[in-house]
């Protein structure tokens, strides 16, 4: 009994630890365009307005919105989630670092 029993725990534990490959967790794949000029920093929004509660990493990475060519919100936040943790698989909607990011990109910049 005792030889079983640490037989399918070694093959539960042996199983568990081999990383699974999942065709969403792969490296980013996406290329994006050469950013030639940067959108400039609206200074006299603030608070809300400005969407100033995007995450650090973006403000301090010296991530910005590409102004030639016109990047949105949405495209800005993609290529800074991408950029940052180097994956295809990121969440969206409501309350999400996607979301944050978008806002800032569309609200802060000129």
């Amino acid at each position: 009994m005792k030889i079983i029993v640490s037989a399918i725990l070694a093959t539960f534990l042996s199983a568990s630890l081999v990383p699974v490959a999942n065709a969403a967790d792969g490296p980013n794949t996406k290329i994006f365009p050469k950013c030639s000029v940067y959108k400039v920093r609206d200074t006299s929004k603030t608070g809300k307005e400005a969407a100033s509660d995007a995450p650090s990493w973006v403000k301090n990475g010296g991530y910005k919105p590409c102004k030639n060519p016109n990047e949105d919100g949405k495209t800005f936040a993609d290529r800074a989630i991408r950029l940052h943790y180097n994956t295809d698989n990121y969440q969206k909607g409501a309350a999400t670092e996607f979301n944050r990011i978008q806002k800032y990109g569309d609200r802060s910049f000129k």
